[in-house]
């Protein structure tokens, strides 16, 4: 299986991006962009970090939970009580080469994984009630099952498409480790002057385009491309 270190020369464009909000509450803006080293218990030497027990059983998903998936990890966390933030991250915060990685946070109490393996990167010492159950559903390359989560599945969401920048498109399922980004360098969010980006990304490959309908320079493996595709054919350009 091809690891996210071995395409970070692909994935140097993902850096200067500023991602916004993909999955409502539980999707912080620039989550896949590296921040500041969290405040937390941190071990410099990866190869000594703590890691979470991992379970090679699915996981079911109850009313007002919510899977995600980015690189090889999954976790299943409670809506609006714990929150997920994917990106990918510089070496400095994911040693020694970077990657993607994954967070998890309740309140002020988190824990940072390298998304490749599950590695604990940082984590605080006191974790709630509802993240310490988030992390006993973490599995390592889980099946996605039959009903794949769209666009990894051709089933489309039901509900209404958003619209950003004169596009109007669906939001990627969490549970298929796809996270939609928008992005307006020389503009506010929403502004249709032509210089707002709309994408996807699952860390690997990425796809955008403009609001003026220019795609962005961006590369995607063979293995998505089935399912960059159906999102690529979902989006509707606004016009007056």
């Amino acid at each position: 299986m091809l690891t996210c270190r071995r395409l970070l020369p692909v994935l140097g464009a993902l850096i200067p991006l500023l991602l916004l909000s993909c999955d409502s509450e539980e999707e912080q803006a620039g989550d896949a962009l590296p921040s500041p080293q969290d405040t937390a218990t941190s071990s410099a030497d990866p190869t000594t970090a703590p890691s979470v027990t991992i379970s090679s059983s699915p996981v079911p998903v109850p009313v007002g939970y919510t899977k995600y998936r980015w690189g090889n990890l999954t976790v299943v966390v409670p809506d609006g009580v714990v929150t997920v933030s994917r990106r990918v991250a510089s070496p400095g915060e994911n040693p020694p080469d970077g990657g993607l990685v994954l967070t998890l946070r309740q309140g002020e109490a988190s824990i940072k994984l390298d998304a490749d393996d599950a590695r604990v990167i940082v984590e605080t010492d006191s974790k709630g009630a509802e993240l310490a159950e988030a992390v006993n559903t973490i599995r390592v390359d889980e099946e996605p099952g039959d009903a794949e989560p769209w666009p990894l599945g051709e089933q489309v969401p039901l509900g209404e498409k958003l619209e950003s920048a004169s596009i109007r498109y669906w939001e990627p399922d969490p549970a298929s480790g796809i996270v939609q980004f928008i992005v307006c360098p020389d503009a506010a969010v929403g502004e249709s002057d032509g210089s707002c980006a709309i994408g996807i990304t699952n860390g690997y490959s990425r796809w955008s385009i403009y609001a003026n309908g220019q795609n962005g320079h961006d590369t995607v493996r063979d293995r998505d491309q089935a399912a960059f595709d159906r999102w690529i054919a979902s989006i509707e350009r606004v016009t007056d």
